[in-house]
């Protein structure tokens, strides 16, 4: 059996200067990656078949996710007000590699990762169906999708 083994609880840190001024990014701990990921969510609006439907103050993400991650030297939480007083470009860069030490980055499509989703949405559909109906779906003969 596979044992899971987390004797460093460190988080990654990574020295940053901006304008002459030193600072540290650090790895996003659970709780600023969930608060990012929520953030994220409520952007994002499904309709109700859960197709896309609109996203709204997705930008915000970027400087919120570098304010949870930037800190002093000594440690004090560099605020979203003074992130967001930075150029564009420096936020950019500093998101990009709070993504990538935290492992925020979004999985990347591949045709065997998508064939599979598919294949598992079809068959908790044709589950839905038959609890819904109480019998097969008419479009095939074995009830498969």
């Amino acid at each position: 059996m596979k044992s899971l083994d987390f004797n460093d609880l460190e988080l990654i840190e990574l020295p940053v200067q901006v304008k002459g001024v030193s600072y540290v990014l650090r790895e996003a701990s659970e709780a600023s990656a969930v608060k990012y990921r929520n953030t994220m969510l409520a952007c994002t609006r499904f309709g109700s078949e859960g197709n896309l439907q609109s996203m709204s103050g997705m930008a915000s993400v970027e400087p919120l996710l570098v304010s949870l991650c930037l800190f002093t030297t000594e440690g004090k939480a560099v605020s979203l007000a003074t992130v967001q007083s930075w150029p564009s470009r420096i936020v950019k860069a500093l998101f990009e590699e709070a993504k990538r030490i935290s492992e925020l980055e979004e999985e990347e499509e591949t045709q065997e990762a998508l064939e599979e989703r598919l294949k598992v949405t079809q068959e908790k559909l044709v589950k839905l169906q038959k609890d819904e109906l109480g019998n097969v779906p008419e479009n095939t003969e074995d009830g498969s999708a």
